[in-house]
């Protein structure tokens, strides 16, 4: 008999841990794979869903609730693919035998990352620097107030895997590593090439940058105090990346107040940071979200240890493993498969031939009937039109769904799985909204209420289904036979001209003939635009310059800025207030109640 395993995984946590063919893998792997989305389960309903599965391996995520009392007979493994267990699992639990893992090392070298990151942010004073030539538009004048790592003092308060993973980050800067830790013996002295400090007073004094990694214990709650922090020398960087409550903060802030320290810190002794705390502002502070690791792009690294891990427990052999990611390599270079279907969804065919089949993946709401007349939302993935999968929108069709509308994720031609440039994209985008008007009746779908969104290269793609103009090279056959009930864009890429905009060269010879920009139709659908004023991929000019044309013919813009946000929903402002503001426009539209 196969080893169950139940995944309790959102779909943001499944599209980001388990990307295709991940997911096609975990399924392989575990023949008895169930999946479960906790999103607004009750605690008596976790448990409920969790005692019917009765699963020997528990897959878990950030939004898995703590479990129950009473586990499931079955169960004795937790596989939780982020890093503190302590809002999953009591010491209950453990003291019953239920094994429980976590992402462990498998993410200490993004850690380690970011703590090269915050040491040279403080050593080339980057927070005094950024704000003063942002808000007082200041210059260098004479000497450059700014310091190299090359050759300086380093200390290490911990020596986990973070901290060894940050030694061979440096080797480059021929520092001299120093480390206070009760686990460092003279082997570590040799393999690592540090020397032992005999205390942490020691530790702080010889010091030019002190990284702090300890973990957060009885014994260490507090540990770094003020008299240790005045021991470093004047000029030197204490960066934490590790844990805020091994800091005594208020003694941190009336060192750093005086100016002579700098600070680098990832983490606080209460998250999220209050926004009058008395650290925020502070010239020689540089501070970050409690955002370390792991970066989004590397969130497979915790999918391979967590399977390999799984592998492990059920006996499985070295075969099954080959198939997993290399937690220790760079991403694939393969690309990435194209799915052929979706769990939870109907997969119909807006392309057909076996060069290009291209399928949409259609999401029915609760109580949809063949007879009915349903508002409906296609979602166009981003991607620079170079890489990307449908299953990158499946939140956004899932979440339609709950709206009471058709949700529905589009698949087309990017050129990593697809021998294509970006004009097939555009090609693809009007021909999927064409099938679904034209085969509105089977899917019980009202072509009049067709919303289309797209994220990035997505949202390029949202704007051409519904200009009328068909592109240069473009079928008018497949042009849509009437424009969208409304357009939801991310971040998109509007502007793809070789004058003004982006990513011309990925359209052939005539770019400006595929830019939306320069093509907007004066009458266009209200079109509700989020887009986050420090995106770096695709400018928040870009967006402003939409927002004003669209404006300029007295079309309904709804145009949401996100201070701060990067490309995507970077901030928690966006993963909460979006959806709010979706919906509210959709009922404003009168495609919801």
């Amino acid at each position: 008999m196969s080893t169950s395993l139940l995944a309790v995984l959102t779909p943001f946590e499944a599209e980001h841990f388990f990307p295709e063919p991940l997911l096609a893998d975990l399924r392989a792997l575990f023949p008895d794979f169930r999946q479960l989305d906790p999103t607004d389960l009750s605690p008596a309903a976790f448990a409920e869903k969790l005692a019917e599965a009765d699963p020997a391996i528990l897959l878990t995520c950030w939004k898995t609730p703590l479990l129950p009392t009473a586990l499931p007979p079955r169960l004795r493994y937790v596989c939780y693919l982020s890093g503190s267990v302590k809002t999953l699992v009591t010491h209950a639990h453990l003291e019953r035998g239920l094994l429980v893992t976590n992402w462990g090392g498998a993410i200490s070298r993004v850690v380690a990352e970011c703590a090269l990151l915050h040491t040279l942010a403080c050593l080339r004073r980057s927070t005094r620097w950024t704000l003063s030539m942002h808000q007082q538009g200041a210059w260098k004048n004479g000497l450059t107030d700014a310091a190299s790592l090359f050759e300086r003092r380093v200390g290490i308060h911990g020596f986990g895997p973070v901290a060894r993973e940050f030694i061979r980050l440096i080797r480059a800067f021929n520092c001299h590593v120093s480390v206070f830790a009760p686990d460092v013996d003279s082997t570590h002295e040799r393999e690592f090439n540090l020397r032992r400090a005999p205390s942490l007073e020691s530790l702080f004094s010889h010091s030019d940058v002190l990284i702090e990694l300890a973990p957060l214990i009885p014994a260490t709650a507090g540990i770094v105090t003020e008299k240790l922090l005045r021991l470093l020398p004047p000029g030197a960087a204490f960066i934490n990346v590790g844990r805020g409550g091994v800091v005594d903060e208020t003694a941190l802030i009336r060192v750093a107040r005086e100016g002579q320290l700098l600070c680098g810190l990832d983490v606080f002794a209460h998250e999220p940071l209050a926004p009058d705390h008395p650290l925020r502002g502070l010239p020689n502070v540089f501070l970050t979200p409690h955002f370390a690791g792991p970066t989004s792009d590397r969130y497979t690294d915790a999918t391979a240890h967590a399977l390999l891990a799984a592998l492990a427990l059920t006996g499985a052999t070295l075969t099954a493993q080959e198939k997993l990611p290399d937690e220790r390599a760079p991403l694939a270079a393969q690309p990435p498969a194209t799915p052929t279907s979706l769990p939870g969804a109907e997969t119909h065919f807006y392309r057909t031939g076996a060069s290009a089949p291209m399928r949409l993946f259609v999401f029915k709401p609760a109580g949809w009937t063949a007879q009915d007349k349903r508002p409906a939302l296609i979602h166009f993935f981003g991607g620079g039109f170079t890489h990307g999968v449908p299953t990158q929108a499946v939140g956004w069709a899932k979440n339609a769904a709950q709206l009471g509308l058709i949700g529905i994720a589009a698949d087309y031609r990017v050129k990593e799985r697809f021998p294509t440039d970006a004009t097939a994209c555009v090609a693809d985008a009007r021909a999927a909204v064409r099938w679904l008007q034209e085969h509105a009746a089977e899917l019980g779908l009202d072509p009049a209420k067709l919303v289309v969104s797209g994220s990035s290269a997505g949202g390029h793609l949202a704007l051409w289904t519904a200009i009328t103009a068909t592109p240069l090279s473009g079928d008018p056959a497949e042009a849509p036979l009437q424009k969208p009930a409304a357009l939801i864009l991310m971040s998109p890429a509007c502007d793809s001209s070789v004058a003004t905009g982006q990513r011309a060269e990925r359209f052939g010879p005539n770019p400006d003939a595929y830019s939306p920009q320069q093509h907007l139709d004066a009458k266009m659908p209200p079109t509700l635009l989020f887009h986050g004023d420090a995106d770096t991929i695709v400018p928040f000019k870009y967006a402003v310059a939409l927002d004003a044309k669209l404006r300029a013919t007295d079309n309904d813009c709804e145009f949401v800025p996100m201070p701060g946000g990067g490309h995507g929903f970077t901030l928690p402002e966006w993963k909460d207030q979006a959806p709010k503001r979706i919906k509210a426009f959709l009922q404003r539209q009168k495609l919801i109640p």
